[in-house]
């Protein structure tokens, strides 16, 4: 039986993967850094709220000169459904705003094993060997509110801009933020403020240098406890990308399935 995708936000990310049977996992690629265990995070000295306001400053000022991403991405997805992790990995495209592809790439070929490419209000998931792809639509603010805060459990394109936003005020207003330092590196942490999902996410965290302009890892956990851990590396800012990339149409022969959320 059929199960929907389930959409997961990394930080200027929002990927969606297929139920196990419904879409084969890609081989492994390079298992990603572990993320560093709870008892070590734990001790991690908490940021101040005057510092971390100067580092959120920093890093809005450096994602607003970098309107471009391209990187490679490793991802590793600890799932109640899976009896041990799947590891993928491929890479980044990101055009701000609303721009993002991500492409799963066979590690010992290099064959595309799936795309998925947002431009708010359209998400496309795209498996080749099934010759199968998806279309969502994206819910986005409801009536009377703005799409810079505070929008519906379900707005995942809010959701998305605001966490890339690193805009102080408008990330109080949708979340509780705590933030420590975790080695040369600050690790921002994201819940609701009503303790509810927010798109189906529990809980989001970013791990970011001072002065960086992109995170170098970055963890989901969902509704259900299921655990995403992606890093990026090879980040290449500020350069050209067509519009086209984010855009979709099925090659002849592909299967194309209206999701309705």
């Amino acid at each position: 039986m059929r199960r929907a995708l389930l959409l997961m936000i990394p930080v200027m990310l929002l990927a969606a993967r297929a139920a196990a049977g419904e879409v084969p996992a890609a081989p492994a690629a390079p298992a990603a850094p572990a993320a560093p265990a709870a008892g070590e995070e734990a001790a991690g000295k908490p940021v101040a709220d005057a510092e971390l306001d100067g580092l959120l400053a920093g890093w809005k000022a450096r994602q607003a000169e970098s309107r471009t991403v391209v990187c490679k991405f490793s991802c590793t997805e600890n799932l109640a459904m899976l009896v041990r992790p799947r590891v993928t990995g491929g890479r980044l495209e990101i055009l701000r705003p609303g721009g993002y592809r991500r492409t799963v790439l066979d590690p010992g070929t290099g064959e595309v094993r799936g795309l998925m490419i947002l431009k708010p209000p359209d998400l496309w998931v795209y498996v080749p060997d099934l010759k199968a792809a998806e279309h969502y639509s994206l819910p986005g603010p409801r009536p009377g509110q703005d799409a810079a805060g505070a929008g519906g459990s379900q707005d995942i394109s809010g959701l998305l801009e605001d966490v890339t936003s690193f805009d102080a005020a408008r990330l109080r207003r949708r979340f509780r933020m705590t933030a420590a330092h975790d080695g040369e590196a600050v690790r921002l942490e994201f819940t609701s403020l009503d303790g509810k999902p927010v798109a189906g996410i529990a809980r989001l965290r970013l791990w970011l240098r001072p002065g960086a302009a992109f995170p170098e890892r970055m963890e989901t956990t969902n509704s259900t406890g299921d655990v995403r851990l992606e890093t990026f590396s090879d980040v290449r800012l500020g350069g050209k990308l067509d519009e086209a990339l984010f855009s979709f149409k099925a090659p002849a022969g592909v299967k194309v399935t209206e999701v309705t959320r």
